[in-house]
């Protein structure tokens, strides 16, 4: 009943070239960089017939109640580095009409973003915006600044302090809130406490500590690679380059910090109060990361929505380590909202983009963004049922133009097909139900028997620089990605792969998929040069949150099948500061723990707190004589650490 499209087109290629065909090779493609095609041109100009532009609402709703604006804002570590810039989105203006290369819509949201510095929302609620990819918010208690989500990092938490200093006035902590798990929530709290001082409420979900620790934990180094690709940080700023991630300019790269909260919120409905300010607080647990919680305050009739709602659809099939969110949930979280708050709050605020005021204009804000993600979870099961497959529902399914229309439903940081795919993976262990796919050839090994069967390469190559001047750009690189899969060194197949992907970038709505297509774009002409970056060590930085049970878990993900073969080792595991006992047993290269000791005759014993698994961890023989009482067999920590090995810092993905 459907066809695959990329296999029909291979085939057609093999019918048409398998005997040899034309002998004139292609053009001489080269590494540079490219403008618009004339179909890029055309494509990105049907969208001022699509999208109403002359509604101004969403971009005077980012530039409302703006007191201050640094003209040129960066911000820069203790060595002098730059981790934050203003200035290098400075192309982005409001005059600026859209650029060729850059769909118009996501350039409208580009310079929405471009509204940075110090806000007032109400006369007691204040944001500094654009200082990083977080908006730091505050509350103004009887006489201290409540704090929620305190940005990501040192360096930007302090540039805003000085900001608000300078402006309003300068106002002791009264409480800092988290209000989900990821290290942009949180990362900056260090610049404004030493440390979690009792008297001072630190606010957070339960399951925080958790949550916290394991994100991007299993796949850090897998999640950083993809991070480049998705944030656009090997790109240069400029209108062939990085604009922003679709919720702030970019990710920061600053001073990452952590205190560990002191009150965990349990229940919806829960309520604090707080320097004379009244928060109620209701969780959305799996709709951003594992934890995350909504605030409203009853005083100002304001509510805080985290990133529940962001001004854009968010990303729910998240390909960067962090776990994936069903629509259906993320719906079922914003209708509770609409039933607890709708008929009362009179402001929105959240964790990135700008505020919405107004009641109508937040139920309908609220509803509207329920329906978006009801319906892509309801349409991508209807169209399962009739027998589609996970690529024929992403190629064809869209939101209605009666939400379509809504600026704030657009995929900018986001795509529709990614929350599709979420949804049909929830459901389907396969991209499709045809046998054939369930245990298929790898990707090069299949990419080289189909190069085999087309033959002649450099036909193939003229028939695809063909297909480019039509402005079939999605299948110009899938087939090319094919010849350089069977050969890296295919330097015109790479060539024209990169000037496809680039087009593509150039047309793409989702500032996501934009920064992807181009970074692939200029590794398939430049090589892959993946940033130079200290990776934390085996977690270090996890060492705050992580139970002693999540750290063997951890570590069994690095356990080498080769390291370990023929490699057994049992001992009992006391951890003093979790006040627990497992039983750990390597053998068959898999580390297996049991809870208690389940083998009471062992007389291998290593007593030791969790941070004597990180010494492990680390093969840090030094700490490990500090940290572990071992009784017995002395060798299993070095056995055990011999048999882990650490994740590869660099890996390629557009060249095999």
């Amino acid at each position: 009943m459907k066809h695959n499209r990329m296999i029909a087109g291979i085939l057609a290629l093999i019918l048409a070239f398998g005997s040899g065909g034309c002998s004139s090779g292609p053009d001489d493609f080269n590494a540079s960089q490219k403008g618009a095609t004339e179909a890029t041109r055309q494509k990105n100009e049907e969208v001022y017939r699509q999208l109403d532009f002359n509604n101004k609402d969403e971009i005077n709703a980012a530039a409302k109640g703006l007191l201050d604006s640094p003209e040129s804002l960066e911000i820069k570590d203790e060595g002098g580095s730059v981790i934050w810039s203003q200035k290098a989105f400075s192309f982005v203006t409001e005059d600026t009409p859209s650029p060729d290369t850059v769909h118009p819509g996501l350039w409208s949201n580009a310079q929405m973003n471009r509204y940075y510095g110090l806000f007032q929302v109400h006369d007691r609620i204040f944001q500094v915006r654009g200082y990083d990819v977080t908006n730091l918010t505050l509350i103004a208690g009887d006489t201290g600044w409540i704090i929620i989500d305190p940005m990501s990092n040192a360096e930007a938490m302090r540039a805003a302090l000085e900001l608000i200093e300078k402006d309003i006035e300068e106002r002791p902590i009264a409480a800092v809130i988290y209000t989900a798990a990821s290290v942009n929530h949180y990362g900056g709290v260090g610049a404004l406490l030493e440390d979690a001082a009792a008297a001072i409420p630190i606010i957070a979900p339960r399951g925080f500590l958790d949550a916290a620790g394991t994100e991007n934990l299993f796949t850090e180094n897998s999640s950083r690679r993809q991070s480049e690709y998705l944030y656009g940080s090997l790109l240069p700023a400029g209108a062939q380059g990085s604009l922003f991630i679709g919720k702030d300019e970019t990710t920061a790269n600053g001073t990452a910090t952590y205190l560990t909260p002191n009150d965990f919120i349990q229940e919806t409905g829960e309520t604090r109060e707080i320097d004379g300010v009244e928060i109620q607080f209701q969780l959305s647990e799996d709709t951003t990361g594992n934890v995350a919680m909504n605030l409203y305050f009853p005083d100002t009739k304001c509510l805080w929505l985290s990133e529940n709602c962001s001004g854009t659809l968010h990303d729910l099939y998240d390909v960067t380590g962090e776990k994936s969110s069903r629509p259906d949930q993320w719906a079922d979280f914003l209708t509770e909202t609409y039933a607890l708050y709708g008929s009362q709050a009179e402001i929105v605020i959240e964790a990135h983009n700008w505020p919405h005021w107004g009641k109508d204009v937040i139920r309908s804000y609220l509803s509207n963004l329920a329906s978006a993600y009801q319906y892509v979870f309801d349409q991508t099961l209807h169209l399962m049922n009739q027998g589609y497959t996970e690529s024929e529902i992403v190629q064809s399914l869209a939101l209605p133009q009666s939400l379509a229309q809504s600026w704030y439903l657009r995929q900018y940081c986001s795509s529709l097909g990614g929350s599709i795919r979420t949804v049909y993976q929830s459901y389907q262990t396969a991209s499709t139900l045809n046998p054939v796919d369930l245990n298929p050839l790898t990707e090069t090994e299949t990419a080289r028997r189909l190069v085999e069967y087309l033959g002649d390469v450099t036909t193939v190559l003229k028939r695809a620089e063909e297909d480019f001047a039509k402005g079939d750009y999605q299948w110009v690189a899938q087939i090319t990605n094919i010849l350089i899969q069977a050969d890296p060194n295919n330097q015109q197949a790479r060539y024209l792969c990169a000037d496809a992907l680039e087009q593509l970038g150039y047309q793409c709505e989702s500032v996501l998929w934009r920064n992807a297509y181009l970074t692939g774009a200029k590794e398939l002409r430049e090589g892959a040069d993946p940033q130079e970056v200290e990776l934390d060590p085996l977690g270090q930085k996890a060492q705050h949150f992580l139970s002693g049970e999540a750290i063997l878990d951890y570590m069994g993900t690095l356990v080498d099948k080769d390291l370990a073969n023929g490699k057994e080792l049992t001992f009992l595991l006391t951890l003093t500061d979790d006040e627990e006992t497992y039983t750990v047993q390597l053998k068959n290269s898999v580390l297996l723990v049991y809870p208690g000791a389940v083998d009471k005759a062992c007389k291998n014993k290593i007593t030791t707190t969790s941070s004597g698994l990180f010494a492990i961890l680390n093969q840090d023989t030094d700490r490990q004589a500090l940290l572990l009482e071992v009784e017995g067999d002395e060798n299993i920590p070095s056995v055990l650490a011999g048999c882990l090995k650490r994740p590869s810092d660099e890996f390629n993905v557009v060249i095999p």
